[in-house]
């Protein structure tokens, strides 16, 4: 990633569990954001001195999100699926 700079947007600490919080996105050299994908959140996990990283787990944006057009049918047709899910589950718990 050479001249791309990790910028931190916001961030949220737990000192009692020595857990931290990050938004970032990405920026080249010139400081221009990059295109899709550039944004992330990362959880992190230090220990208990707080000197030292010791678990990290990052989420990237997707590089590819459903036009806008197709995301409200898409969340409908999950809905469904889940509630039917459910309902199967209730049934056989009868």
């Amino acid at each position: 990633l050479n001249g791309w700079k990790f910028i931190v947007d916001d961030w949220a600490e737990d000192k009692p569990r020595s857990r931290l919080g990050l938004k970032w996105h990405v920026e080249d050299a010139q400081g221009i954001t990059i295109p899709l994908p550039n944004l992330g959140v990362s959880f992190l996990k230090l220990n208990p001195d707080l000197s030292q990283i010791s678990e990290v787990t990052d989420h990237m944006e997707p590089v590819s999100v459903p036009p806008p057009e197709l995301q409200l049918p898409l969340v409908a047709t999950v809905s469904m699926a889940l509630e039917l899910r459910r309902k199967a589950l209730a049934q056989l718990r009868l």
